[in-house]
């Protein structure tokens, strides 16, 4: 299975629809968060049916517990917030220097599991990709037996995440709620650990390719091409068919990720382009900020004299 990790913000709800699009492969959306907007919350699922009423979710839930219950979710939510969290990702390194986090762990891990089995045979695919980013995911994954993990390190200058986070977005799928708002500063120090933590999984063994965003979008059949490549190696054909990838527009069919970015729920002809607005709407001195908190980063991943802040 393929795991797309980093920060919010970075173009994983594009990347995991531009990878749904291909025969073989399916984009579950951030699954992580199934129990509680999913089964407890019943949001809309990006095929524009609420949770209850999609045929897809309810096959995976037949599959994985022989249907949801608000049990099953409460259980899921109740374990997530005891196991799959940053600040725990040292304990799931060793979790048996922990007893009592070892045995949620395990039971979370299980369920997790059953979650991604169960998307695996309702839909068939031979990659199924899970845009959760948040690290600790990852390596809760890399704990499960049966997962081969596959690493897609997605990152974007934090300038242009820190100014998405700072704006007012209404939510389409939320009745008009605004989308979660952070600070500068908080994005830049987040952007910085959460991406240190991807990198560990590399470090630990675990297949990872690193994807700019601004690369995908300047070059999205090159770049496409690299990651099917690698998340589909012995399962999806060397040639995989981009019909639906003309230059820079993209022709997407409504899937079923269970959550992400509002534009999960665009479908039809979308034209790729990378947004720049910080460059001209962010203040000098915000750039700087964010710049000497997120500098390490910025110069691991080639940012710094490409982006212009530093000048």
């Amino acid at each position: 299975m393929a795991f797309i990790g980093g920060h919010g913000r970075s173009g994983s709800t594009l990347l995991g629809r531009l990878l749904g699009s291909v025969d073989g492969v399916f984009s579950a959306g951030e699954v992580c968060y199934v129990w509680e907007q999913g089964v407890l919350r019943d949001w809309i699922c990006s095929c524009g049916e609420p949770f209850s009423r999609c045929d897809f979710w309810q096959a995976v839930g037949q599959e994985a517990f022989g249907g949801w219950t608000t049990d099953v979710a409460e259980r899921g939510l109740a374990l997530r917030k005891l196991v799959d969290r940053n600040r725990y990702v040292p304990k799931l390194l060793a979790p048996g220097a922990f007893p009592g986090y070892a045995r949620a762990e395990r039971e979370y891990a299980q369920m997790y599991s059953a979650v991604h089995r169960g998307i695996a045979r309702a839909s068939g695919a031979r990659v199924v990709v899970d845009t959760s980013k948040t690290p600790s995911t990852g390596y809760l994954l890399r704990r499960i037996p049966q997962v081969d993990l596959r690493v897609v390190h997605l990152v974007r200058d934090v300038h242009g995440v820190a100014y998405s986070w700072a704006k007012k977005v209404p939510r389409a799928d939320r009745d008009g709620a605004l989308m979660t708002r952070l600070s500068h500063r908080r994005t830049a120090l987040e952007w910085t650990a959460f991406n240190a933590l991807v990198e560990g999984l590399g470090l630990l063994g675990e297949p990872r390719l690193l994807l700019r965003y601004e690369d995908l979008v300047a070059a999205p059949e090159t770049r496409l091409r690299d990651v099917l490549g690698f998340v589909g190696e012995g399962l999806l054909p060397a040639e995989p068919g981009l019909g639906f990838l003309e230059a820079d527009t993209v022709t997407l069919a409504r899937g079923h990720e269970v959550t992400g970015n509002p534009m999960r729920l665009q479908g039809g002809a979308i034209q790729l382009r990378l947004d720049q607005e910080w460059r001209r709407a962010m203040p000098r001195s915000q750039r700087r900020a964010i710049t000497t908190a997120a500098a390490p980063g910025l110069v691991r991943y080639g940012y710094l004299g490409r982006s212009g802040v530093d000048r």
